[in-house]
């Protein structure tokens, strides 16, 4: 019990880090959780998330999907997860791996705001302007108020004017 409350205090310690913006600071305690009790599948699935959050913050996106990587491997329905590594693919350019992850996330959450609005950017980014616009519709759907949304609406419908001319 000593080492799953030890455990704890350091996720928390690294959450910490996470919410001050001293995300070098983070991974090391995450890294310290799981080293305690690797068996614990969970606590190390919430370290390895929060642990991908920081080095996403660090820009070390390589690293943020790894770590979402085995969270997914351990809890597949782990819908953040599967938005975040999107978010990290996106980051790296992989337009196409993005798109899955965020289908994923949108599988075990229609309702994911984010995850379709992130899939709008990645189509838009490979030029697919209409499923782009088919997701920020999507996002429309969820928060009609959400404005963003609308204004990519409008410069997608654009940019599919604008190719179809030429």
């Amino acid at each position: 019990m000593e080492k799953k409350i030890r455990a704890m205090e350091l996720i928390a310690e690294g959450n910490y880090y996470i919410e001050s913006r001293n995300y070098k600071k983070a991974p090391k305690c995450f890294e310290e959780a799981i080293n305690i009790d690797p068996d614990d599948k969970d606590m190390c699935k919430y370290a390895w998330y929060n642990m991908a959050i920081a080095y996403f913050y660090l820009k070390d996106y390589q690293k943020a999907i790894e770590y979402n990587e085995r969270v997914v491997e351990i809890d597949p329905q782990y819908e953040m997860a599967w938005n975040n590594m999107g978010c990290g693919y996106s980051k790296l350019g992989d337009n196409q791996k993005a798109i899955e992850c965020f289908e994923k996330a949108i599988k075990l959450n229609s309702h994911d705001k984010e995850a379709w609005s992130e899939m709008g950017y990645a189509y838009s980014d490979l030029k697919n302007y209409q499923k782009a616009i088919e997701c920020y519709e999507q996002v429309i759907k969820i928060d009609s108020r959400d404005k963003k949304a609308q204004k990519n609406i409008e410069k997608n419908r654009k940019k599919l004017v604008g190719n179809t001319i030429h």
